[in-house]
Parts: structure tokens; C-alpha cells; sequence
């Protein structure tokens, strides 16, 4: 009996001593994925803030070229940022390619506007059915109130499909890990690229064209579409020289009605006007009322499809601009008149095209990388990088974000949305956002396509401008006055 109350008093302290051991383990294990989970979240953050100064860094250096940007030249930004050192590691910020040519600077003017265009610019683009195209055009009046506010918007329509979106989604894949595990994450995005040619109609479209209207020595352009006053004259003469407040004065009371740019170009057909004089009465008179222009198509950047899809250009002139803009010299770059000067439009064609063109884009859709390297070898993360697509608004007083969103998921997503119910044509009648959570459609501000976590990379909006030589996460310049607001210009921007 005594042996037998031994047996069990053991076999209770067996269990005993098991049970603890077990809990104990699980008690560590419970403390390490705690801890894995706490280093993984703090790895986010840094990531996010690695992120945000790229991107403050890259704003100060593009805000630097705004001179540059007003004679018609495209900015430069570099391919990588390092933002701090620690540990053997390095916080690193590489910026992707994010044209079909592989430039990691994409200027929104060199894009269609889908706020204005009409359906027969989008089929002359040649990447939409006529029938598409209708649809694209009543998608926009009656369903956002006659605005997109990003080129996402356009996945909403019934019949544009996610691979027209994109391109094809098979190469879209090369973005993921999934593809080769070997190969850094540049050399898997310049496998996406590798040609000039648009991939889907987001390399084609935007919602983001806007310019101020500025002349080209930064003042402001002189609007004649607005009353006779001595004040209008003064500006004309001290443009133009003494007299030419009094012939304006004199052709408005002819009778002519300056109600759109084209009229301009008009009169300067009428009176016979030698060429080389149009550039810098084009440059300083509009019709637009307001500070900003919206919707113009930048002549040196745009695809020879969009700017076919433009009235008064063939597709072989817009085959003809694009080989001949890489040869235009510096003082005629800053022009929308030079491919009249070169012979490629007649002046008479190019009364359709006043107002529609530009030659500066002060927006630039960037894509970036964000994360930590080992210092002895760059091209190698430590963990995931996390990339991040952006617009950089360069049109107000201070440059800011016009869109943000995280898209390390995208190609994961893009395939997903190929099995997702959209809406169909009946439901046109009722708006796709929820009225009943807000006034107007998403889309104000920072994109509201941004995912969850993105929220923690912005900074408050009330934060102070990040000096050039103090690169801090968590600081942000003053935003700028909403488009179409009543912004001032820094330096050169003189508003008369």
C-alpha cells in the first residue's frame, strides 16, 4: 500500500512538474511573439517615418527647382536618400520608376485630365471605345458631380476593367515577392518598365493636372476676360510697352469678347501677327479667371496618345512633337508655341489648342521604397521595405502632398479586384460614396485611397515647413491654399 501511495505521489508530481513546464513554455513563447510583435510595430513606425522624409526631402528639392520648372525644364530628384545611420544599418528612401519609360518622376500634365475631356478625346486617345468612353463621361456628371478626384476613380466605371487599369497584371506580379525573392526591389520594378508605351490608361490619365497662372518671370498672367478698366491698361502697357492698354481698349470696344484663349490667338491670325511674337503674348495673357489653370497637357512630357487626343492635333503631328521635342533649344522649350515655330502646326490649327497646353507640370507622381540596408550593402533590405505612391503638389505657396497611399500590396489587391462585384450601369442614379457619412465624394485632400497605416505617416496639418538640413520624421510643410484658393507666391511669384 505505502508502495503504491509512492507511485502516485510521484506520478502527481510528474504531472505537476509537466504542467509547469508547459505553462512556463507557453508563458515564453507568449513573451516572445509579444516581443516579435512589439519590434515588428516599432519597425512599422520607423518605416513610415523613413518614409515621410523621403518625401519631405524630396518636396524641398524639387521646390527648389521652380525657376527651372517655369522655362519649361523638368526637375531632377535623384534615385535614393539616406536619412539616418544606426546600428550597421542605414534608413534608406529609393525612389521607383514610375513611368512607362522607367523616370521616377511622372508629371501629372503630361496626362489627359479626365475633368476635360470629352468622350471624343478619350477615343482619340485609341485606347477606348467610343461606347467606354460615353460611359466614362456620364460616370463623371452624374456620379462624382462632374469631377474625378484621382485616376482610381476610373475603376469604378462599369466596363474598365483592372487589367486595362493597369496593364497586365501577369507583369504587374514582378512587383511581389513572389516572383524572385532573389532580386532587390528596383530591378523587380524596371522589369515592369522598358519602353516608352503606356502600360494601362493609369499611365495615360489624371485628375491631378493643375498649374498657377504664372508668366514666365513669375508674375501673374493679365486676364482679359473681365471689364475695361485703367488698371487692366496699365498692366497691358507695362508689359507690352506704351500703347498696347489703348489697342487692347480699342479691339474690345470692336466688339470682340476675350471669353476664351483661343479668341487671343485669334486676333493675333487677324492682325497678321509675325510668330515670333506669339510666345510672349501667350505667355502673359489668359481668359481663365482665378490663380490656377486646370486640365492644360505639357507639351515636352505628354505621350504622342494623349496629345492626339487633343483638338487641332493628328496623330502624326503628336508622333512629330514627341521626336522633335528631345532636339528643341532651351529658349523655345518654355513655349506652347514652338511646334508651330517648327513648322509641325499651322497657326490657324493652333487657335483650337490655346488654353489646352502647357509646357510646365507642377505635379509629379512619385513612388518610393522605404525601410533599413545593411551599410555594407545597399542593394539588400533588412526586412520588407514598404513602398508608398505620392503626388507632390508644387502649385501653391509651399509644396505638399496632394495624394498619399501605401501600394506594397498593390499587385496582391490588383487581383483581388479582378473578382470584386462592381456597380453596374442601372446604379448611376445613386452616388457610390455614402451620403449619408459625408457631404461630398472622397477624394479632398490626401487621397482617400490610402490604406489604414498611412494615417500614421502623416504628420499633423498644423505642423512647421522641415528645414533642408533638418530632415526629422514627423514634420510637415505648411500645406497650400486649396486649388483655385487665393495663394501667395514664395520668391519669384509675384502676384500683380
Amino acid at each position: 500500500m505505502l508502495r503504491e501511495r509512492r507511485g502516485f505521489t510521484i506520478l502527481v508530481v510528474l504531472v505537476i512538474v509537466t504542467s509547469s513546464v508547459l505553462i512556463a513554455t507557453g508563458l515564453i513563447l507568449t513573451a516572445q511573439a509579444e516581443v516579435a510583435a512589439g519590434s515588428e510595430s516599432q519597425r512599422a513606425v520607423q518605416t513610415r517615418a523613413t518614409a515621410w522624409s523621403g518625401l519631405q526631402v524630396a518636396m524641398l528639392r524639387l521646390n527648389r527647382q521652380r525657376d527651372e520648372i517655369l522655362e519649361g525644364r523638368q526637375p531632377e530628384l535623384g534615385d535614393r536618400f539616406e536619412i539616418y545611420e544606426a546600428d550597421g544599418r542605414r534608413g534608406l528612401v529609393r525612389f521607383l520608376p514610375v513611368t512607362p519609360g522607367g523616370e521616377v518622376l511622372a508629371p501629372e500634365a503630361g496626362k489627359l485630365d479626365l475633368n476635360i475631356a470629352t468622350a471624343e478625346m478619350l477615343v482619340d486617345t485609341g485606347w477606348l471605345e467610343p461606347d467606354l468612353a460615353e460611359s466614362i463621361i456620364q460616370f463623371r456628371e452624374q456620379m462624382l458631380g462632374g469631377h474625378f478626384r484621382a485616376v482610381e476613380d476610373l475603376l469604378h466605371v462599369p466596363g474598365v476593367s483592372v487589367e486595362a487599369f493597369f496593364g497586365e497584371l501577369e507583369d504587374l506580379e514582378r512587383l511581389t515577392d513572389r516572383l524572385r525573392d532573389d532580386q532587390d526591389i528596383v530591378e523587380r520594378m524596371q522589369a515592369r518598365f522598358g519602353g516608352a508605351d503606356p502600360r494601362g490608361l493609369v499611365d495615360l490619365f489624371t485628375a491631378d493636372s493643375v498649374e498657377p497662372a504664372l508668366q514666365r518671370d513669375g508674375r501673374r498672367r493679365i486676364n482679359l476676360n473681365v471689364e475695361w478698366s485703367e488698371e487692366l491698361g496699365e498692366r497691358l502697357d507695362e508689359r507690352f510697352g506704351s500703347g498696347a492698354g489703348a489697342l487692347v481698349q480699342q479691339i474690345i470696344e470692336d466688339g470682340t469678347e476675350f471669353d476664351d484663349d483661343s479668341v487671343i490667338t485669334g486676333v493675333l491670325n487677324a492682325v497678321d501677327l509675325e510668330i515670333e511674337a506669339w510666345p510672349e503674348i501667350l505667355d502673359a495673357l489668359t481668359t481663365e479667371a482665378g490663380e490656377y489653370h486646370f486640365g492644360r497637357v505639357d507639351l515636352n512630357c505628354a505621350h504622342e496618345d494623349v496629345l492626339a487626343a487633343l483638338p487641332g492635333i493628328a496623330p502624326d503631328q503628336a508622333a512629330q512633337i514627341v521626336r522633335v521635342r528631345e532636339s528643341i533649344a532651351d529658349d523655345q522649350r518654355w513655349s506652347i508655341v514652338w511646334p508651330v515655330e517648327e513648322g509641325i502646326i499651322d497657326r490657324e490649327a493652333f487657335a483650337e489648342l490655346a488654353g489646352r497646353l502647357t509646357t510646365r507640370s507642377w505635379r509629379y507622381r512619385v513612388r518610393l521604397a522605404a525601410g533599413e540596408v545593411d551599410m555594407e550593402n545597399e542593394d539588400r533590405w533588412i526586412g520588407r521595405p514598404r513602398i508608398y505612391e505620392a503626388v507632390i503638389d508644387l502649385s501653391g505657396t509651399s509644396p505638399r502632398l496632394s495624394s498619399l497611399r501605401e501600394i506594397t500590396m498593390l499587385p496582391i489587391a490588383a487581383t483581388l479586384a479582378l473578382s470584386a462585384d462592381w456597380i453596374e450601369e442601372d446604379d448611376f442614379d445613386e452616388p457610390w460614396w455614402d451620403e449619408d457619412e459625408q457631404d461630398e465624394p472622397p477624394g479632398e485632400g490626401v487621397d482617400e485611397l490610402t490604406g489604414p497605416d498611412e494615417g500614421d505617416l502623416l504628420p499633423p496639418a498644423d505642423g512647421e515647413p522641415v528645414e533642408e538640413e533638418t530632415i526629422l520624421p514627423g514634420e510637415q510643410a505648411a500645406p497650400g491654399q486649396e486649388t483655385g484658393g487665393g495663394a501667395r507666391r514664395p520668391g519669384r511669384w509675384r502676384p500683380r
